[in-house]
């Protein structure tokens, strides 16, 4: 897993935070995908692993794109958070 296991970098995190506190500001919902592509590693609370193989399935077919399988399998938890968001 090593060599298909990324680190997220400082400003994809400050950018993600930065989206979030900028729609919580507007009253606008925010999904946070984070943690569907990325964890913390064993004792850290800062840093993000984001492998490309999840539960055996591919999560990205290129660098910024997610894969049509990845994509399937999250569609329940998307859906239901979009609702939360689009209802709160």
């Amino acid at each position: 897993m090593a060599t298909c296991t990324t680190e997220a970098t400082r400003i994809q995190l400050s950018t993600n935070r930065g989206i979030a506190g900028n729609a919580r500001k507007h009253g606008i919902g925010f999904v946070d995908t984070l943690g569907w592509f990325c964890a913390h590693p064993r004792g850290s609370s800062s840093r993000y692993l984001c492998p490309l193989v999840v539960n055996r399935t591919v999560t990205c077919v290129d660098r910024g794109h997610i894969s049509r399988t990845y994509g399937l399998e999250l569609a329940p938890e998307l859906r239901l958070s979009f609702r939360r968001q689009l209802f709160s």
